[in-house]
């Protein structure tokens, strides 16, 4: 996320920077989650689907 968009929450602690170590081979899972009682809509299904496209073109 940019720094300048989130900058606020991190000074609230309503969100928090994971110190990840960004180096090459380095392997982390994703996740979209959602309730079962309601199925995402077209917007979040699109989001997912082309996340999904993006990370299926990255070298292993």
């Amino acid at each position: 996320m940019p720094r300048h968009q989130v900058a606020e929450d991190l000074r609230e602690g309503t969100l928090v920077e994971l110190d990840l170590p960004e180096k090459p081979g380095a392997h982390y899972t994703l996740s979209a989650t959602w309730r079962r009682d309601a199925r995402p809509g077209p917007a979040t299904s699109w989001v997912i689907d082309a996340m999904r496209d993006a990370l299926a073109q990255c070298p292993d």
